[in-house]
Order: structure tokens, then C-alpha cells, then sequence
């Protein structure tokens, strides 16, 4: 399934999900970076295809025809921020949602997830970080551990939180040149 990268539709891909507040800032990061890039990258020429509603999932052979149609990549760390083995966080979580509806996922985060955040440290490295590899599909990537094993333009083009390096992200991206060099490194360190 993996096209040569000329043949490739897609500039940049993503699927990710919304998930529940409670999961903290690293389960929000899975939609943030599919909209805010989609936002920035109106008007830059780029072919997109990000998608974060449930309905837009891929599986089985979907998944890797999609991947293989890819130039690049998004991602951020797998896992989550919030851990609450007691389910508190989740309990006050949905008191608070039902007497206000309209709670934003910041509202939320001063009101009650801030002093969850990180309790447990559990961002990692995912599958989707060694299929990208794999399939020589460019990741860029929000900067973050990954556990150790990704390193920034080695195997990532490396994507501030708040994109204030954005301009500088694409311009990488569209070096053909350079992104062949991360494509490869990553499938030779990741995969071989």
C-alpha cells in the first residue's frame, strides 16, 4: 500500500478522535493538532485530509491504503494525562458537564482538571509512530518525549503546542530533500 512519495494525493494526513475532558490535556492534544494545523494550512496549497470524527475512522486495509497515501503525518504522544484510579476527575467531571453543557474544555481545566494534569506520567510512543516509519510517511509531530525512542529531525519534524514554528514546520515539509532524509532514518532506526 505504500506509494512512491510522488504518487502520493495527500500532503497531510491525520485521524484522531475526541475524547472526554477528563482524559486531560494529553487526550485533547489528539483533536487540537488536527484542527489548529487544518486552520493554519487553509490557503497554503497543502492536500489534507484530517479527520477527527468518530465516522471518519480507518481500520484494516482502509488504514494502511490511507498511510500509504500520505506525504505527512500528524501525531502526538499516545496516552493520556490524567490518571484517577479513584474516579473522582470522572465523577466531578459529570456533575460539573450536567449543571453546565456548555463548559469549554479550558473552563474545565481551571475548574477541576489543572491539579490532575500529569499526576502519572503517561505519554509514550505508539504503533501509528512505527507504521508512519514504515510506510516512509513524514511524521510532524507536537514535541514530546515518545519515549525516548523518536528523536526531532531525526525522525519527526518537530511541531511546537502552540505553532508558534509553524511556517517553519512547512518549510521543512516541502524541502523533498529533507524530508526523504527523516522519512528514511526513521524507517532504518525504527523498523530494520
Amino acid at each position: 500500500f505504500r506509494l512512491p512519495p510522488a504518487e502520493r494525493p495527500i500532503d497531510v494526513g491525520y485521524r484522531g478522535r475526541e475524547l472526554s475532558y477528563y482524559m486531560g490535556r494529553g487526550a485533547r492534544e489528539k483533536t487540537e493538532i488536527a484542527h489548529e494545523f487544518r486552520r493554519r494550512a487553509a490557503g497554503t496549497g497543502l492536500a489534507l485530509d484530517i479527520e477527527t470524527r468518530e465516522g471518519g475512522r480507518l481500520y484494516g486495509d482502509s488504514w494502511h491504503r490511507f498511510l500509504g497515501s500520505c506525504k505527512g503525518f500528524l501525531g502526538v504522544e499516545a496516552g493520556v494525562s490524567i490518571f484517577d484510579l479513584e474516579d473522582a476527575v470522572r465523577t466531578e467531571y459529570e456533575r460539573l458537564i450536567r449543571s453546565e453543557p456548555g463548559m469549554t474544555f479550558e473552563e474545565m481545566e481551571e475548574r477541576l482538571l489543572s491539579r490532575w494534569e500529569d499526576n502519572v506520567y503517561y505519554r509514550t510512543i505508539s504503533p501509528r509512530h512505527f507504521e508512519a516509519a514504515s510506510f516512509e510517511t513524514c511524521q510532524i509531530l507536537y514535541e514530546g518525549r515518545y519515549s525516548g525512542i523518536l528523536e526531532p529531525m531525526r525522525h519527526y519534524i518537530p511541531l511546537k503546542k502552540d505553532f508558534s514554528n509553524f511556517d517553519e514546520v512547512l518549510r521543512i515539509f516541502r524541502d523533498e530533500a529533507c524530508r526523504r532524509e527523516i522519512t528514511q532514518r526513521a524507517r532504518r532506526d525504527l523498523i530494520y
